[in-house]
């Protein structure tokens, strides 16, 4: 038991490997969700991306959105 055996079709496909980014995410800088607009991704994990986003509707409020995968 070795060698290549464990090895799927894909392991070597660069893009399976290659880390994700802005222009990877469903996401985008101007986008709304709920009564937030994002205004620029500041963070991303295995769970999902981090976005400053404002908030103008009833007060102005700068929050932090995690936006799950």
């Amino acid at each position: 038991m070795g060698g290549a055996g464990g090895r799927g079709a894909g392991a070597g496909d660069a893009s399976a490997k290659r880390p994700t980014t802005q222009a990877d995410s469903f996401e985008n800088p101007g986008d709304e969700i709920g009564p937030f607009k994002l205004v620029t991704q500041i963070g991303e994990g295995g769970f999902g991306t981090v976005w400053l986003a404002q908030r103008r509707e009833q007060f102005d409020q700068r929050v932090a959105l995690k936006l799950i995968k």
